[in-house]
């Protein structure tokens, strides 16, 4: 296979042997490791140019976040999967990218303490200051549990040891 740049440059990929890269007067083939970290650095920049998140278990998945949910796209086939993380979802690869997606952004409120002062934003209600107490945050007329917010920032203490 032969794929020539837009700047004239040409790479050259033989069977069973590493890439070559040909410029203007100079050549230059590639071992094995190189080829392997610059694809997947290359592959890392575009991810976060187009705001995507590949699973690092199966990287064919590829999330893309919106407010709520979140769009698992599987490149072999072009398949995707709008998901919310509510619920009791099966064990399929598009729910599992979608928690693992999940579990690498876990926002800050998911890891409130008890006593901790939180404004929280709600989709119906607005912005609301709350206390952390007992598992939800809490004002004097209602409660929230961390996956029914949208942000929240923690306004007491100000900062906790170490960050």
């Amino acid at each position: 296979m032969k794929f020539t740049a837009s700047n004239g440059m040409t790479v050259k990929l033989g069977a069973g042997s590493p890439p070559r890269v040909v410029g203007r007067g100079w050549s230059a083939q590639l071992l094995e490791p190189d080829e392997v970290a610059l694809r997947e650095f290359f592959r890392h920049e575009r991810d976060e140019e187009l705001g995507r998140w590949r699973w690092p278990e199966d990287p064919d998945y590829v999330v893309y976040p919106y407010d709520d949910h979140v769009c698992v796209l599987y490149e072999k086939t072009g398949e995707s999967w709008l998901v919310q993380p509510k619920g009791n979802l099966p064990d399929l690869p598009a729910t599992n990218a979608m928690r693992a997606y999940y579990a690498a952004h876990r926002p800050a409120w998911y890891d409130a303490e008890e006593g901790e002062v939180w404004i929280i934003e709600d989709p119906d209600e607005g912005t609301i200051p709350t206390i952390y107490q007992a598992g939800a945050f809490r004002d004097h007329g209602g409660y929230w549990m961390a996956e029914d917010i949208s942000f929240a920032e923690r306004v007491w203490p100000e900062s906790r040891e170490g960050s």
